[in-house]
C-alpha cells in the first residue's frame, strides 16, 4: 500500500476509534448544568482575532506547525446540585477546517482524551463521543472570510465524576505537521449571566435624553421566550437562543448615581444583576486626519516625493467640497511633515499657494514643524538644519504653532529649545507600541521642559492611526459607533483624567495615505444621532488651544531626554549608519572651517549655503525613521493588516 494511502487510513481510523463523530444539532438536557469552560489561562500563545461576536477577540491559539504549541486553561470552579445529571463546560472557539490531515490532541488534567481530526469536522454541528460517557460537542455560530469556523464548544461530563469546588485543567496541542492550521480558545468566561455596561453616550429622542445600556445575556438553556425586567417593570420579551446575545436598551439620562436591578425570567429559572449607573462623562473628541510620511515603507522616495504635495491638492479640494457641512464635520487636514509643504510651495502656482494660505488662516488645514519623523540618528546640527524650511513656509505667510512626531516613540531634547525659538508651542507624539516601549500608561498631556528651562505643551497620544482602528475612514457606522464608545470606556478605566482627547487617523488604513472625506460624513452622521460624546474634525493645534485654557495650570512638568525605543533597528544597517555618522562629522568640520574662513575675510564659494543645505537634507532623509533600517519594505496591504492588529492590541 502506498504511503499516502496508509496516512489516509490512519487518519480515518483515528476518527473512528478515538472519537466517534456524530453530526446534528445539540439539545440541552433538563438536568444539565452549564459552567464556564475557560476561566483562567495556564499557558499558551495569545492572539487578537475577530470572532464574529462583538467585543470578543482575545484568544489562545495552537497550530500544527511544530507539535509543541500547547495551550492550557482552567475551567471555572465546579458547582453542581444534582450529582445524577451532567455538567457541561462551555467555550467559544475557532478552528480552520479547510485543510485535510490536521490533528489536535485534547487533554483533561494531563490525560489524553481524544485526537481531533479537523478534516472530519467541517460541519455546522458535531459531537465526539469520548470514554467514560464524556463527549465534546460543537455548534457553529460564524464562518469568517478565511473559512474559519467559530462557535461554542461543549465538554460534557457526568456530574458524579467531578469534585465540588475544583477546577479542571484542559489542554489542546497540535501535531507536528508543518502547517499553520489553528485551533483557538477565546479567553472569555461564559458563566450564565446578564451583564450591563453603560455606554458613555446620550441620545436625544422626542425632546428627552437617554443613555444607552449595552446588555449582554449569556445563557445555554434551550431556546425560549424570556422576559427582561428593569426595576420590576417588564422592558421587553426576548427570543433567547443558547450562547451570547447583545442588545441595546435606552434608559432615561441618569443625573445622580443610582442602582438599577435587571432580571431575566426564563420561566423555570431567573438571572438577576444589579448595576450602578452614573451620570455620563461628557467627552469632546477631536479627529485629526493626516498622512503619515514613511519613506520606503510603502513606496520609494521618488514616488513619495510626488504624492505628498498632491495630497495637499486633494485636501484643498475636499475643503471646498465640505464647505456646506456642519462646522464640526467640515474636512480638516494636518500636514504631518513640513517637507511636503516646502515641496508644495516650491512647485505649485501662486493661485494654489493662495488657496492653501486661506485654508490655513481658516483653521481647516494646519502645517506642522517637523521636517520628517526623526529617529535618533540625526545629530543636533542636522536637526537644526531640518527647521530651515520653516523660514520658506513663514515667508509665504503660513504660521506654524505645533509640531507632530509619529511612529517614533521619542524625540531629541534639543528640539524643545529649537521649537521655542521659532514660537512653536505644541508637540503631538503619535506612538507606535509594536516591539517598543511607550512613555506613560495612558495618553497624557504635560509640560515638557527643555535643558534651558523652556516649556512646551506636549501630548503623548495613542497610535497615530487609532481612528482607523475605530473605522472612521469606512462606511460602517455601527462598527465605528461601538469601537469609539468601547475605547472611551477603556480610556476612563486606564485612568485618563480629562474629558478631551485627540485621535489621529488617515484617509485609508495605510502609511503615506491620501486624504478622504469619509470621516467628515461619519462624524456628521454621529452628531445627528448623539448629544454626547461631541466629536468633530480638527487640526492638531485645536486640542492644545482648548486644553491649555482648561487644564494648563494643573499639568505636570517633565524635564528629561526622550529616547527613541526603535533605535535597535540601526544594527541591521551598520555600514550605512557608519557612513552617515562620518558624513555628519565631515559636514560639521567643513562648516566650522567655512565659518572661520569667513571671519578672516575670505569670500564664500558661490552657492555654498544651498550645497550645505542639500548635504544636510540628504542626511535627514536617511535619519527619517524608515531609512534608519528599522522597518522593511512591504506592500500597503500587508502594512495595513499589521497596523490594524497592532493598533487594536495597543488599546485592548
Amino acid at each position: 500500500m502506498k504511503l499516502r494511502q496508509l496516512i489516509t487510513v490512519k487518519i480515518w481510523l483515528l476518527i473512528v476509534f478515538n472519537c466517534m463523530a456524530i453530526y446534528g444539532q445539540r439539545s440541552p438536557k433538563p438536568n444539565e448544568t452549564f459552567i464556564a469552560g475557560y476561566h483562567e489561562k495556564v499557558t499558551g500563545n495569545d492572539l487578537q482575532y475577530e470572532s464574529g461576536i462583538e467585543g470578543l477577540s482575545s484568544t489562545l491559539i495552537s497550530r500544527v506547525d511544530a507539535g509543541n504549541q500547547k495551550m492550557e486553561w482552567l475551567t471555572a470552579p465546579i458547582s453542581v446540585e444534582n450529582k445524577g445529571g451532567e455538567v457541561t463546560f462551555v467555550h467559544y472557539v475557532g478552528y480552520y477546517a479547510n485543510r485535510p490531515g490536521s490533528i489536535f490532541n485534547f487533554y483533561v488534567d494531563g490525560e489524553k482524551q481524544a485526537e481531533i481530526a479537523l478534516s472530519g469536522l467541517k460541519k455546522t454541528s458535531w459531537t465526539l463521543e469520548l470514554k467514560n460517557n464524556q463527549k465534546l460537542s460543537f455548534e457553529k455560530f460564524h464562518e469568517d472570510k478565511n473559512h474559519g469556523y467559530f462557535g461554542y464548544l461543549y465538554y460534557t461530563v457526568p456530574a458524579k465524576n467531578l469534585k465540588q469546588g475544583a477546577s479542571i485543567k484542559l489542554e489542546l496541542t497540535g501535531n507536528n505537521e508543518k502547517s499553520q492550521t489553528y485551533f483557538m480558545v477565546f479567553k472569555r468566561d461564559l458563566t450564565e449571566s446578564v451583564k450591563v455596561t453603560a455606554l458613555p453616550a446620550l441620545i436625544k429622542s422626542e425632546g428627552k435624553k437617554f443613555q444607552t445600556l449595552l446588555t449582554e445575556i449569556i445563557s445555554f438553556k434551550n431556546a425560549a421566550k424570556a422576559q427582561l425586567s428593569i426595576d420590576g417593570k417588564i422592558d421587553r420579551v426576548i427570543d433567547l437562543k443558547p450562547g451570547i446575545q447583545n442588545l441595546k436598551i435606552l434608559y432615561p439620562e441618569v443625573i445622580k448615581e443610582k442602582t438599577v436591578t435587571f432580571k431575566l425570567d426564563l420561566g423555570d429559572d431567573q438571572i438577576t444583576t444589579k448595576v450602578k449607573l452614573k451620570p455620563i462623562k461628557k467627552w469632546h473628541v477631536n479627529f485629526v486626519q493626516h498622512s503619515h510620511t514613511d519613506i520606503g515603507y510603502t513606496r520609494s522616495q521618488t514616488e513619495i516625493l510626488a504624492e505628498h504635495p498632491r495630497y495637499i491638492d486633494y485636501a484643498l479640494d475636499y475643503c471646498d467640497a465640505t464647505d456646506d457641512f456642519p462646522e464640526t464635520s467640515k474636512f480638516k487636514w494636518t500636514c504631518e511633515a513640513s517637507w511636503a509643504v516646502d515641496e508644495f510651495l516650491n512647485s505649485r502656482s501662486q493661485t494654489q499657494i493662495d488657496r492653501l494660505k486661506q485654508r490655513v488662516k481658516e483653521g481647516r488645514i494646519e502645517v506642522t514643524g517637523m521636517y520628517f519623523n526623526f529617529s535618533e540618528l540625526p545629530d543636533e546640527q542636522s536637526l537644526a538644519a531640518s527647521l530651515a524650511p520653516i523660514k520658506n513656509i513663514s515667508d509665504k505667510g503660513i504660521k506654524i504653532t505645533s509640531a507632530m512626531q509619529n511612529d517614533v516613540n521619542g524625540i531629541a531634547w534639543c528640539m524643545n529649545d529649537y521649537f521655542n525659538s521659532l514660537d512653536i508651542k505644541y508637540l503631538t507624539m503619535g506612538t507606535h507600541g509594536h516591539k517598543a516601549l511607550i512613555s506613560f500608561d495612558t495618553p497624557l498631556a504635560f509640560w515638557w521642559v527643555s535643558p534651558s528651562g523652556k516649556k512646551m505643551l506636549t501630548f503623548r497620544a495613542e497610535h497615530y492611526m487609532i481612528g482607523n482602528a475605530f473605522g472612521v475612514h469606512t462606511d460602517n457606522f455601527d462598527d465605528f459607533e461601538n469601537n469609539l464608545l468601547q475605547y472611551l470606556i477603556k480610556l476612563n478605566e486606564r485612568g485618563y483624567p480629562y474629558d478631551k482627547i485627540a485621535i489621529q487617523h488617515s484617509g485609508f488604513m495605510t502609511d503615506n495615505s491620501p486624504p478622504s472625506m469619509k470621516a467628515s460624513k461619519m462624524i456628521r452622521d454621529w452628531n445627528e444621532k448623539y448629544e454626547w460624546p461631541k466629536i468633530k474634525t480638527a487640526i492638531a493645534s485645536d486640542f492644545f488651544e482648548d486644553f491649555e485654557k482648561q487644564n494648563g495650570d494643573e499639568l505636570i512638568e517633565v524635564k528629561g531626554h526622550w529616547p527613541d525605543w526603535w533605535t535597535d533597528g540601526f544594527a541591521s544597517g551598520a555600514r550605512e549608519v557608519a557612513a552617515t555618522r562620518n558624513a555628519h562629522v565631515d559636514l560639521i568640520a567643513g562648516q566650522g572651517g567655512l565659518a572661520m574662513a569667513k571671519l578672516l575675510g575670505s569670500k564664500m564659494p558661490k552657492g555654498i549655503s544651498g550645497r550645505v543645505f542639500e548635504a544636510n537634507k540628504a542626511l535627514l532623509f536617511y535619519g527619517e525613521h524608515t531609512f534608519g533600517a528599522q522597518e522593511s519594505v512591504s506592500s500597503p496591504y500587508s502594512k495595513a493588516t499589521m497596523e490594524q492588529r497592532e493598533i487594536k492590541e495597543s488599546y485592548a
